[in-house]
């Protein structure tokens, strides 16, 4: 969240994200208190489909193969400025890559 708040502050110079964000004399930041408030919010759209297939048992026991997929067409965050609200589309980042079009297979074997 800080370093959000940080990186928005300094891309638009919002007194809003600023607030709570203080500098030493020699300019580096020395500190962050920002109040978290739950204002703003987050909107999302999407779908997903997923599959499941299990073979008849053999020998060997039963093999069950499972497909996943999540397409996500709207990821959007509002967040409060000086100006309002902004909306932003966060389609694609995150710490999973893809965040659209996200797939996944498994095949498992119960013996």
């Amino acid at each position: 969240m800080r370093r959000r708040n940080l990186t928005a502050c300094v891309a638009t110079l919002d007194a809003v994200l600023c607030n709570g964000i203080t500098r030493s004399t020699g300019g580096g930041i020395n500190g962050f208190n920002n109040t978290l408030i739950n204002i703003g919010g987050t909107e999302t759209a999407g779908y997903d489909l997923n599959m499941r297939w299990v073979m008849p048992e053999t020998s060997v026991g039963r093999f069950t193969v499972n497909w996943q997929n999540t397409w996500l067409d709207k990821f959007t965050e509002s967040t409060e400025t000086a100006a309002g609200f902004v909306d932003t589309d966060r389609r694609g980042h995150g710490t999973r890559q893809p965040v659209a079009g996200v797939s996944g297979m498994e095949v498992r074997a119960v013996c």
